[in-house]
This record gives C-alpha cells, structure tokens and sequence, in this order.
C-alpha cells in the first residue's frame, strides 16, 4: 500500500515539493522488502530527476552503500568519493568519505586508503567519531601498506587526541605489536 501511495505521488505531482521525499521513502520501503535492485533504480531516478533536492544527496550515499555491500569496492569508493566532493559540507560527507577509504583498504589497495584517511583527519576536526576511526584506519592502512612509521604516528596520535575512545584502545593494542615498537624511539 505504501509503495503504491509513493508511486502516485510521484506520478500524479512530480513537480510538488513532496514527490522527491516520496520517490526516496518508496527506494527505502523497497530496500526494506528485500528489492535492492529496483530500490537502487528508484534511487538512482532521484538522483537525475530532483539531483537539487537535498534527500538526492541521502540517495547517492544508499547507492554507494549498496555496492560496498555487493563487495563491488572500486565503485562504492568512487560513489562514496565524488558525494564527499561535491558536498563536502553534508552532515554524511566525513563517513562517506571514511567508508571510500575502507572501500580502497578492501580493495587492497593501501596508499589510496591512506590518502582518503588523511583528508579525514586533515578536513574533518569537528567530526569527532569519524575523524577517530578514519585515524585508526590511517594507521591499519599504513600497517598493511608496510608504512611503518605511518602506522605509528597514526595511532599514536589517535591515543593522544582521543584517549577514551574505543578506536584509541584499540591502538594501543596495536602499537604493541613487533613491527611497531621501537619505531616512534626514531622521531
């Protein structure tokens, strides 16, 4: 019943300030149902046909979401990427743009995840929780990317700028490991 109500919204007043609401809660009922593929066509519609209206925003971090899920990485980087640039100020910018980042690592792909997480740390101050784990991902990135010292300033000063989070305890850990002690004695 729900779809249906959305689907006459959006058919009979496309141009009313309520279809583009309308079309993104018909995307997430059909998520809900278990139909991904056709909540990622009206998603992907919402993004062409009202690419002004703010929920337009919301729909390209769901399509972005539903290729990180699918383990399709390069593309959710991508999505996840170009939201990030052309709405850097979205309340949605800094995880969109940590989740690019995790998209890379899952990709392999070290060096560009370690870029993406800088530009976290580096532009997001005011985003606590983000900024923390996107300075953990730094260091595991780092980590895998066989960049040592990297790995260390990175978790190193996620302890020190958030001490009682659970990314800072979790570093912690991670800088008893065997690679990494002795490593910060050198700066």
């Amino acid at each position: 019943e729900a779809l249906r109500r959305y689907a006459t919204v959006v058919s009979a007043w496309p141009d009313s300030e309520y279809a583009p609401r309308a079309l993104f809660k018909k995307a997430l009922t059909l998520e809900k149902q278990g139909d991904s593929d056709t909540a990622l066509e009206e998603y992907v519609r919402l993004t062409y046909i009202y690419k002004d209206h703010p929920l337009a925003a919301d729909a390209v971090v769901r399509l972005a979401s539903y290729y990180y899920k699918l383990k399709e990485y390069t593309t959710s980087a991508e999505i996840f990427t170009k939201f990030q640039k052309h709405n850097p100020e979205h309340r949605l910018a800094a995880k969109a743009l940590a989740l690019a980042g995790l998209s890379h690592m899952k990709d392999e792909n070290y060096a560009q995840a370690m870029r993406v997480f800088e530009v976290v740390v580096r532009d997001y101050i005011h985003n606590k929780d983000v900024r923390a784990e996107s300075m953990y991902w730094l260091g595991d990135a780092a980590l895998n990317g066989r960049e040592y010292a990297e790995a260390y300033r990175a978790f190193k000063q996620l302890t020190w700028d958030y001490p009682d989070s659970k990314w800072a305890k979790m570093a912690r850990g991670r800088l008893t490991e065997n690679v990494l002690i002795g490593t910060g004695d050198n700066e």
